[in-house]
């Protein structure tokens, strides 16, 4: 796996910013390669942005780099008020675990990992009054 982080700052109208990007981002999602493509905004900061990329290989992320769109958020990103850019490049990231689960406090297929945390959360919701998994 390959991963970016990009931090950067929005001068000027937020929504107009991101009116512009996320179709362009959307279209890096469909690149091969891509296994994810996100644009985060912070709660506490709303002129503030992350993109988060994840390829399969550095090879992929390297193709993305001359697809026509991704060179439009380069070529014009200042025009839509991309500020203070801050780019993080993780190579040969091994050992990605995707898990899920539909709530918070619920355990992962095997009770004994992490029982430890598990512990702690029992604690917590029945000092509350919740009920436990």
């Amino acid at each position: 796996m390959y991963i970016t982080l990009s931090r950067f700052r929005v001068e000027g109208d937020g929504q107009a910013f991101d009116n512009w990007l996320l179709p362009l981002a959307d279209k890096q999602r469909a690149l091969p390669g891509n296994v994810m493509y996100q644009v985060l905004h912070d709660p506490h900061d709303p002129q503030a942005r992350v993109l988060t990329e994840v390829w399969e290989t550095e090879d992929d992320h390297i193709a993305h780099l001359t697809d026509p769109d991704h060179v439009e958020i380069i070529a014009l990103g200042s025009e839509h008020g991309m500020r203070d850019v801050y780019v993080h490049h993780w190579s040969r990231a091994e050992g990605h675990i995707e898990r899920g689960r539909n709530r918070t406090e619920h355990r992962l297929a095997d009770r004994d990992e992490r029982s430890d945390m598990y512990h702690l959360i029992d604690e917590l919701r029945t000092a509350r009054g919740l009920p436990t998994s």
